[in-house]
């Protein structure tokens, strides 16, 4: 009874420890992104019953994670809503990583490390548990969708193959890049299995069919009422590697770009450009070199590592086609790690632990050797495990030192409201939804139902997401949005004479005096309130709190 107790209690305080490592900071960094925000838009839509759509923003990604995203939404208004869904798929994708090396492996110490390199792996933490988008499920769909592979096949149950074909058809509706993986796991497969494969694949394919089109549905029913449009629309997307032209050089250059984002995203979540800081420290060698010395044991002690390595490399060389090759930075000149990698940190986990494995079989009779081998595989511990989760939480704690965190945006909302009340709010662009500060305040403030001008309702952001869509020429948008500026910035000054006080957002480098005057405000209303906001040295938007004369006490 007492072993059967603490065989339970294990993976509860695990799935504890996870989910408190991935609470810290889940609102304040990374920087909110304006595509990681138009997702949580169209959910803020679907929480409203205004919008149900079978697709995200993106026509080849599914609307999965807008229902999820908008049932949190609907039950605490706030964009935090919206961020604490992928801190909640984060935590249980380790908790179920666990129980899939466990059966397979047959080793609950392996697996424990296994869960526990991915439990504290930064880019897992920072992107596919902070990021508040459809593709921070992939990872867990992806690993539960493991699971059941391995469930089914063991108990050759047609019930558990369908289930299995339905949560293949969700992850691939979280984000069709997990197709890379999938790949990568029938090669895997086949290296293991050989020609068993094919047997099992003719027997279980009808069921697994069966489950996809369950999985998938709404995007196999979009794709009929707009034919392939997903396939079509992902060909000419800008910012897939799909929509440009690829030659073999191009291709390559892709590959190498996208093997160092991997490598280097492992220290603290940030690939590439901490690169210069990472090459001054000598833990940093030690860390790739343990890093690559445990692939290469559980590679060669074990036919499982080797097919984990056929599974990498496959998914990178996939992974390669669909991407661009070059980083996205935010506004203030900081990146992370992509959203497209995460898919392989859980397998990238329990390869290490296979390396892991390796080293504990490894038998010595010295009993001052097996003391050396146990300093050893704890220091080797530290360096996969604590390490990179160090640098990470150093990297946090310095850019929220420094503001570099969305505290910027959200106080200054808060500040407002705490003040003045749910006052009238306008943001003053000088080329509409062209400038990332503003546009991410703007967008931030109608999530947490702020009384912010230019709206953003239904017939806008739905018009805005079409056009994108439908990629109509940049005139067009132009006009539309103009449009729905003025309209707006009409509706702003009549609430402004009724409420007596409002607020104004602009550029940093804009008078509050040429605004009042734009706003044919001038002599009516005063100023009494202004304050420049920055994030560390940049400063990105000016605050004005306005007052009509007739009202004011000053």
């Amino acid at each position: 009874m007492r072993l059967s107790l603490s065989k339970s209690l294990v993976p509860i305080t695990i799935l504890t420890l996870f989910l408190l490592l991935r609470l810290p900071y889940f609102l304040d960094y990374p920087i909110f992104r304006l595509d990681e925000l138009y997702e949580c838009l169209w959910s803020y839509l679907v929480s409203l019953g205004k919008l149900y759509p079978l697709t995200n923003t993106a026509p080849f990604i599914g609307a999965l994670y807008n229902y999820l995203a908008a049932l949190l939404y609907a039950l605490s208004p706030s964009v935090a809503s919206f961020r604490l869904l992928p801190v909640i798929a984060g935590s249980l994708t380790p908790f179920i990583f666990y129980f899939l090396v466990r059966d397979v492996i047959k080793d609950r110490i392996t697996a424990l490390i296994s869960s526990l390199i991915l439990a504290l792996m930064p880019p897992h933490i920072l992107i596919a548990s902070h990021v508040a988008w459809s593709a921070s499920l992939t990872p867990l769909l992806f690993t539960l969708s493991l699971y059941l592979i391995w469930k089914a096949y063991r108990s050759g149950s047609k019930l558990y193959w369908v289930i299995t074909g339905i949560v293949v058809g969700l992850a691939i509706q979280s984000h069709p890049s997990i197709i890379a993986s999938y790949t990568g796991i029938v090669l895997a497969s086949s290296y293991i299995f050989r020609l068993k494969v094919l047997r099992i694949a003719k027997s279980v394919v009808p069921w697994l069919i069966t489950g996809f089109l369950i999985g998938y549905a709404n995007m196999v029913v979009y794709n009929i009422v707009n034919p392939l449009h997903s396939l079509m629309f992902m060909a000419q997307a800008r910012w897939t590697g799909i929509s440009s032209g690829l030659t073999i050089f191009e291709y390559l250059r892709r590959l190498r770009f996208i093997t160092i984002e991997y490598v280097t995203m492992y220290p603290s979540g940030i690939p590439i450009i901490t690169l210069l800081y990472y090459m001054k420290q000598p833990l940093f060698y030690i860390f790739i070199a343990l890093f690559t010395i445990l692939i290469i044991l559980a590679v060669l002690k074990d036919r499982a590592g080797r097919a984990l390595l056929i599974y990498l490399m496959t998914a990178l060389c996939i992974l390669a086609l669909g991407t661009r090759g070059f980083m996205v930075f935010n506004i203030f000149g900081f990146t992370w790690g992509p959203h497209y990698l995460q898919q392989l940190t859980p397998l990238t986990a329990m390869l290490l632990s296979l390396g892991f494995l390796s080293i504990r079989k490894f038998k010595i009779k010295l009993n001052y050797l097996r003391l050396l081998k146990g300093v050893l595989l704890g220091f080797s511990l530290f360096m996969i495990m604590v390490w990179p989760t160090l640098n990470m939480i150093a990297m946090q704690t310095y850019f929220y030192r420094n503001g570099y965190t969305n505290q910027a945006f959200l106080s200054v909302l808060n500040t407002i409201d705490e003040k003045y009340g749910n006052i009238p709010m306008y943001v003053m662009y000088d080329n509409p939804y062209r400038d990332p500060a503003l546009t991410t305040l703007h967008f931030i403030a109608v999530l947490e139902g702020v009384n912010i001008y230019p709206r953003m309702d239904k017939d806008v952001i739905v018009t805005l997401r079409d056009m994108g869509v439908k990629m109509v020429g940049e005139d067009i948008i132009r006009r539309y949005v103009e449009s729905v500026v003025r309209e707006s910035t009409n509706e702003f000054v009549n609430e402004l004479y009724k409420s007596d006080i409002g607020a104004i957002v602009m550029s940093p480098n804009k008078v509050a005096i040429s605004a009042l005057k734009e706003l044919g405000l001038e002599g009516n209303f005063t100023i009494i309130d202004e304050q420049v906001i920055g994030m560390g040295n940049v400063p990105i938007f000016r605050v004005v709190v306005i007052e009509e004369l007739s009202s004011c006490k000053c």
